[in-house]
Parts: structure tokens; C-alpha cells; sequence
């Protein structure tokens, strides 16, 4: 009865996170990389490790309903400290290499 839980609990977030890549609207976007965060298109979502295994899944009903802005997903590091510095030097170097983190 209660196995669905978790899995809306991972999924509800991840949803928001997804739906909100893309849209071109709304948002104080940045001045300088702001084109990129227009339009609609792949996204590349860094996440840590999915112990649940429930992202794949999630991530596959996303790309099946939206096959113009198919998810890609990067594993960072279980380190947090080398996890949160690779996320420092992508906003740093502003490489746009990640869409949502």
C-alpha cells in the first residue's frame, strides 16, 4: 500500500525541476548566458548518486512525453565536497554544462 510514497516523494521534486527547464519565462535570469536559458531543448540534469534507483524511471517518462527536451543526467562525485566544488566551477566558468542541479 505505502511502496508509492517514496517514489512520489523523489518524483514530485524532480517533476517541478524538470517542468521548470526550458521555458523561456518568468525569472530574473542572469545578464551575460541568459540566451541559454532560453527556448526549449535537452536538459542535463548533475544529481548525486540515486541510491533509490526511482530516478532512471522518472527520467525516462519525462524523455517519452517531451522527446523535444530529452533529460540527460550526469552522477557527480559522493563526495559533497568534490560534488559542491564541481558545481562552484561550473557557475564559475559559467560553461552552461549542467541545466539543473
Amino acid at each position: 500500500m505505502g511502496h508509492w510514497l517514496p517514489r512520489a516523494g523523489v518524483a514530485a521534486p524532480a517533476s517541478r525541476a524538470l517542468a521548470g527547464c526550458g521555458s523561456g519565462t518568468g525569472g530574473d535570469a542572469p545578464a551575460d548566458g541568459a540566451a541559454a536559458l532560453t527556448g526549449r531543448g535537452p536538459i542535463t540534469l548533475a544529481t548525486g548518486k540515486d541510491d533509490s534507483g526511482t530516478l532512471p524511471e522518472i527520467i525516462d517518462r519525462w524523455n517519452a512525453g517531451h522527446p523535444k527536451e530529452r533529460v540527460r543526467t550526469v552522477e557527480l562525485s559522493d563526495s559533497p565536497d568534490e560534488h559542491r566544488q564541481r558545481m562552484i566551477q561550473d557557475a564559475e566558468l559559467k560553461s552552461g554544462e549542467f541545466s539543473v542541479l
